[in-house]
């Protein structure tokens, strides 16, 4: 008896429930075979008759009472092996067979309504954030589950509705499966064991290299450093020209220092006396002096230079504008501000 109920336990590894019914069974059958009590279960060895006549007397059938000690023992394996809300259903059996058959017609004749659920389920299924592993044997759940109430699912169908369901990185995956003729007729299990090898796979190419998304997130704080370095050095980097005169301007993003040359080689404003026509002197466009051109004006860069450029606490740094002068309507959005005299006038967006 001890040898029987370690059979029982060790072969039998879950507890019927609601949704295991097709694995359950399939353990207790095999147990009961390996025993010799499938007969039990199955009707095909019905209870003999519980007494006899001999001698002309009535007495208890010695046939009947090995029948009961092991129909009794079977019946005490099905009930040890499911769940307390199942063993309900059971618990007023009087036989292996009828405790059997109760338990069949319960869980193979679904309802239509969880018929219909079942099959939306398996043909919209999703990997989503499951694992592999239970992503297929969810699959495989479904299918047996409807195969159990009379609805049977291909293998190509299940291979099918399984790479529908797959996530966009193994793209690749499903396009070499299906475009290959050889891989035509592929099986649900081989399915199975390639999915859980490309699984191992990505992981592995995961865990080796960086994750995009945070060489994405790193991105605006790279092209904000370019930018601030961009600034200075249009802001403040060492910068010099030459001017008609032999004038040489010099600056730092302050207001320029000039260095002046003497002529070279007679150079002058006058005339050099060796026939030459007279040079003409230009006028600035932008300050009004003589001498040099809008191109030269010191007075453009020392525009620049005197706004007052404060450290930024914002989140982001923004390129240089380039810009020299700039109008605004509303005079505290300045810290260095000049009012404009002139006769022109700027008709801006905000009034």
């Amino acid at each position: 008896m001890a040898t029987q109920w370690n059979a029982i336990a060790a072969h039998v590894s879950v507890k019927l429930n609601r949704d295991n019914y097709l694995l359950w069974s399939s353990q207790l059958e095999s147990v009961m075979e390996s025993q010799e009590l499938i007969q039990f279960i199955d009707g095909t060895f019905p209870a003999p008759s519980e007494t006899i006549v001999k001698d002309g007397k009535s007495e208890v059938n010695p046939e009947f009472t090995v029948w009961k000690r092991s129909d009794r023992l079977s019946l005490s394996w099905i009930k040890a092996t499911v769940s307390e809300p199942v063993l309900r259903q059971i618990v007023t059996s009087k036989s292996a067979f009828e405790a059997w058959n109760t338990l069949k017609k319960s869980f193979s004749s679904q309802s239509p309504l969880r018929i219909m659920l079942l099959r939306k389920e398996l043909h919209f299924i999703q990997k989503g954030n499951m694992d592999m592993q239970t992503y297929l044997e969810r699959i495989k759940f479904l299918a047996d589950t409807l195969s159990a109430a009379g609805l049977d699912t291909t293998d190509g169908d299940l291979v099918q509705i399984t790479m529908n369901g797959l996530p966009i990185e193994y793209e690749s995956f499903v396009t070499l499966i299906s475009t290959n003729s050889s891989n035509a007729s592929i099986t649900f299990s081989e399915l199975f064991d390639l999915l859980l090898t490309q699984e191992k796979r990505l992981t592995m190419f995961k865990s080796a290299r960086v994750d995009p998304h945070k060489s994405i997130q790193a991105l605006p704080q790279v092209e904000n450093q370019i930018a601030f370095n961009t600034f200075r050095g249009r802001g403040r980097g060492r910068g010099g020209f030459r001017g008609r005169q032999g004038g040489r301007f010099q600056g730092r993003g302050n207001r320029p220092h000039i260095q002046t040359q003497p002529p070279q080689n007679g150079d002058s404003n006058n005339n050099t006396g060796n026939g030459s026509h007279p040079r003409t002197i230009i006028t600035c466009q932008y300050c009004g002096r003589k001498g040099h051109s809008a191109r030269t004006c010191y007075d453009i860069p020392r525009a620049f230079s005197a706004m007052s450029l404060q450290e930024s606490t914002g989140e982001y740094w923004y390129p240089d504008s380039g810009a020299t002068n700039h109008i605004v309507n509303n005079d505290e959005m300045m810290h260095n501000k000049t009012t404009y005299d002139g006769s022109d006038n700027i008709m801006i967006g905000n009034g």
